[in-house]
């Protein structure tokens, strides 16, 4: 397999775990009738930031040589941006859900994780994040989740 077909795989596997990932965490929320067009226009808006990125991974050519110093803060920069506006697109879908939810729901939204953009790290190579993208047991955040009311 060549450089270019395991980019181009890499950048479609991405995309495909926020599918299994939406699709696990609508079977593990057992959301009512009145939740779930929440839950599907919240998971419509996160597919097409999804989307969107696989696009821009696959588009992603590295350059022939190894980027300065001012290239690489350009690129974190611009990727910032983009985290922020991806944010600002998914969070009034993602606050009606939320809003809608039980305690219990919660929780378990809470434990599904979101994954994140790529980041590049200072080699310019793609990494999941500045610390690692959240996993099955990090909140929305990124953050461990708070422990259930006792």
């Amino acid at each position: 397999m060549t450089h270019g077909e395991r980019h181009a795989q890499f950048c479609q596997t991405a995309y495909a775990r926020k599918v299994g990932k939406l699709a696990f965490l609508e079977a593990r929320l057992s959301l009512t009738p009145a939740q779930t067009p929440l839950f599907t226009r919240w998971k419509t808006v996160s597919l097409n930031i999804a989307r969107q990125h696989q696009a821009a991974c696959a588009d992603h050519r590295r350059p022939h040589q190894r980027p300065t110093i001012m290239d690489r803060l350009t690129m974190e920069e611009g990727m910032l941006k983009q985290r922020l506006a991806d944010i600002q697109a998914e969070r009034p879908a993602l606050a009606a859900l939320y809003a809608a939810l039980t305690p219990a729901q919660r929780a378990g939204i809470g434990h599904a994780g979101r994954g994140r953009g790529m980041m590049m790290d200072m080699t310019g190579r793609p990494h999941p994040g500045p610390m690692g993208a959240p996993g099955m047991d990090q909140g929305l955040d990124g953050m461990p989740p708070e422990p259930p009311a006792q």
